[in-house]
């Protein structure tokens, strides 16, 4: 087992305020000013605001924007870790900014849905990298990420049987500036695509669910030589919430992992489990 001593000290101020300019307004500016190793970083500014552009009888559509500064130290793991520790890592400083679009509807047949466009400029990005059979941090002098992120989520009565859906998705352009910026990559192990899918059928204290997840092919190594498969995951279960004895409640669930027996592999040559199953009991005093 790796062990290690070290210690930090840091300090941070933080102000934030908010604004509501009016009942479909609101604003928000956070100021932030960080200090460690006796060193203050660059000022640390974000501001945001949230406008409800539109409302009907059941439905509205609500836009939200924000762009700010960041600033991440190197964690202690990241400088000292042994093996693969690197105590000469730069910490990382970013511009960023999103901006996205909710849509929420009541009713028969609810539904809360967003989409969001971010991008993120960053000098000096932190990323482990295997150096052989160890992994080690190191700096990536530019990186630009930038994507698009949908999420949503429905819910409808049917009959006595309650019905929940949920959907998301990620494409994320994250590029590796420093060595080709006129022919950019992808970071390694960042899958340009990412969904998530859910089913949930709930009834008198059971419920049933059906998930699944997919995760897009990702280059090993800086250069794209090498890349992994992408894969889909399935899980099922099953839930009772409702077993009792006197005031003791008794949540009993049973998942199956892994449902299809998938081959994959999230980090090259490691290998993850098959199907597995799990049993959990939770008691509640």
């Amino acid at each position: 087992m790796s062990t290690y001593s070290a210690t930090d000290q840091r300090f941070e101020f933080y102000q934030s305020a908010r604004y509501d300019a009016s009942e479909d307004l609101s604003l928000s500016v956070n100021l932030r000013q960080f200090a460690y190793l006796d060193n203050f970083v660059p000022f640390l500014p974000s501001i945001g605001g949230d406008w409800k552009f539109w409302e009907g009888d059941q439905q509205e559509f609500l836009l939200k924007a924000s762009v700010g500064k960041g600033f991440k130290v190197p964690t202690l793991n990241d400088r000292f870790w042994s093996p693969g520790g690197n105590p000469d890592l730069l910490p990382e400083e970013s511009v960023s900014g999103e901006i996205g679009l909710n849509w929420t509807k009541t009713g028969a047949f609810s539904w809360d849905q967003s989409l969001t466009y971010y991008r993120m400029q960053v000098n000096n990005w932190i990323i482990w990298m295997p150096q052989g059979s160890v992994w080690s941090p190191e700096n990536i002098r530019e990186v630009q990420n930038q994507g698009i992120e949908y999420q949503g989520k429905g819910n409808r009565k049917i009959g006595l049987v309650d019905m929940e859906i949920g959907l998301s998705y990620t494409f994320s352009q994250a590029l590796d500036l420093t060595s080709e910026p006129t022919n950019p990559r992808q970071l390694p192990y960042t899958p340009k695509h990412q969904a998530n899918g859910s089913l949930i059928a709930a009834y008198a204290g059971f419920s049933l669910n059906l998930g699944t997840f997919y995760v897009g092919q990702r280059a090993i190594g800086t250069g794209n030589a090498r890349v992994l498969d992408s894969y889909q995951l399935w899980n099922a279960g099953l839930r009772f919430s409702d077993l009792k004895w006197g005031k003791t409640r008794f949540p009993l669930s049973f998942q199956v992992l892994n449902l299809l027996d998938k081959d994959y592999q999230v980090l090259y040559l490691r290998a993850m489990p098959g199907r597995s199953f799990q049993l959990n009991l939770t008691i509640h005093l």
